[in-house]
């Protein structure tokens, strides 16, 4: 429930759920620690901020004002997920975040029709986590995916691992989403574009390393409606990143 407050889930074992989720996450401060979560008719993990609101899907403000939002302050770590959507084969997420304040880290997820992880609020960090076989459905989606938001600053993609053949791409920045941080991750394989980014203005891409991709990046000005706000002082992209063997070594040994 979205009132509810300090949970712990830790060492637990989910499987053969018949539900959209297998894990609803509302409320504050909670943990979902060191579980495994496997065979699930639709997705792994839904987290949803205090502030939200389920019938227009965005955050309730109190006059407008984002100084009254409630941090959610949530930790999803350790976490094996793997074999979801059974039955909802798109739109069921390994784990769906849409908080403000949360930490997905070193997760292990792996065959999932769709994303495998969708930070969808503000403040939101994925870091060390490692994936792999995901997305393999869904042709315009990203293993790590976010979009359609100006006013959900604060995301940072970090220090993971996304390998494997994916159907669509490895992190996707879709219509126009603003505000996010990509760096330090790690790259190999993939079917199209490893990080395509659909318009937006403040997003970060840098110090990547890229293992045999298609292609690094690229900006998709297919959306006209978003041209005419990336500003060459607002977005910055690398290019792809391969620095000598120990770099790389110490970016995975930093994932253990």
């Amino acid at each position: 429930d979205k009132d509810t407050d300090s949970i712990t889930i830790e060492l637990c074992n989910m499987y053969f759920v018949g539900a959209e989720y297998a894990v609803y996450l509302n409320g504050k401060n909670h943990k979902l620690l060191s579980s495994e979560i496997a065979y699930i008719s639709g997705g792994g993990v839904k987290s949803l901020s205090p502030n939200w609101d389920y019938v227009s899907h965005e955050y309730l403000i109190e006059g407008e004002d984002w100084k009254n939002l409630n941090y959610s302050n949530k930790l999803i770590d350790n976490n094996l997920i793997h074999d979801i959507g059974m039955y909802y084969k798109d739109w069921h997420h390994g784990i769906h975040s849409s908080d403000i304040g949360c930490v997905i880290s070193h997760n292990e997820i792996y065959n999932t029709p769709h994303i495998a992880i969708y930070p969808n609020g503000i403040d939101i960090t994925v870091e060390y986590n490692v994936m792999y076989n995901c997305n393999t459905t869904v042709p315009d989606s990203g293993v790590i995916y976010t979009g359609r938001a100006y006013t959900r600053p604060g995301i940072k993609i970090r220090y993971n691992i996304i390998s494997g053949g994916s159907g669509g791409y490895h992190i996707y920045l879709d219509d126009g989403m603003s505000g996010v941080s990509v760096y330090g991750n790690v790259f190999s394989g993939n079917s199209s574009t490893a990080i395509p980014v659909s318009g937006g203005r403040n997003n970060s891409i840098y110090e990547n390393v890229f293992i045999k991709t298609n292609s690094s990046g690229s900006i998709c000005q297919l959306w006209d409606k978003y041209i005419s706000i990336i500003d060459k002082e607002d977005f910055t992209i690398s290019s792809a990143t391969i620095g000598p063997l120990v770099d790389t070594l110490s970016i995975l040994n930093g994932l253990s």
